[in-house]
Formats: C-alpha cells, structure tokens, sequence
C-alpha cells in the first residue's frame, strides 16, 4: 500500500489531511485514513503508532466514530 511506503511523518501529515478533507471523496478519504490509522495502532512498527496517535491528537475537533480505535 501507498501507506506501507511512507515515512512516519509523511504519513501523519497525510492522515491529518484526509481527516480533515472535505467534498467531494472526503468521505472515502476519512475512511482510508481512519482504516490505515486503525492499522497501524494495532500493527508492529512503533514510529507508525507514534504518527497514528499523533494524527488523532491533531484531529480532535474532526468528527467521525472514534470507538473502532479505541482497542
């Protein structure tokens, strides 16, 4: 996946981004963002729970359902 490629910071930057995206496809976009962000919390690598937990810091005035990532 795209996400797979990019570096913790680059990926955090983006999830902000598609979280706080809005028309057309942002729908499609928050939910990307949301599914990679679930992944990565529960995945491996460090450094991407680190960028997942700070995109969701940086989105806390965003709505959208926080209890899928809430395990």
């Amino acid at each position: 996946s795209a996400g797979a490629r990019q570096n913790p910071a680059e990926l955090e930057k983006r999830w902000v981004n598609d979280l706080r995206s809005i028309g057309s496809g942002a729908s499609r976009q928050r939910t990307q963002a949301l599914d990679e962000i679930r992944d990565a919390l529960k995945g491996p690598d460090p450094q991407r729970r680190v960028a997942a937990l700070r995109a969701l810091s940086q989105t806390g005035d965003v709505k959208f359902d926080r209890a899928g990532l809430r395990d």
